[in-house]
């Protein structure tokens, strides 16, 4: 991220550590996706879906029973992928901040 965003990073991860208070909770026999990212000249070759694959490999490997993640509401392409490999919308989160509002779908997959 740092290398993508560069001096941008170092802004928003105030943001960021803020969310980790909100975002991320996981319950007990759950697989946690905290972040996956493919570069936007890399995207619609199938790299999302390899690596939640993979993801999801070692989540049945480790006898979770499910696999959650949080997704920006913005994020239409991620939700797509997500509800095409079987994920389900499960709530909602909102992040209030002085100038901004972030929103997060949560988001699981029975394993």
């Amino acid at each position: 991220m740092v290398k993508k965003l560069k001096f941008s990073f170092i802004k928003i991860l105030k943001n960021l550590l803020k969310a980790k208070r909100v975002i991320g909770i996981v319950r007990e026999g759950e697989f946690y996706i905290s972040n996956i990212a493919v570069y936007p000249e890399f995207r619609g070759i199938g790299l999302g879906n390899e690596l939640m694959l993979n993801a999801e490999k070692i989540a049945r490997s480790t006898k979770n029973k499910s696999m959650s993640l949080d997704v920006e509401i913005e994020n239409k392409g991620a939700i797509k992928v997500y509800k095409k490999l079987g994920y389900r919308i499960i709530g909602d989160i909102k992040i209030l901040e002085l100038r901004k509002t972030f929103e997060f779908y949560r988001m699981i997959k029975e394993l």
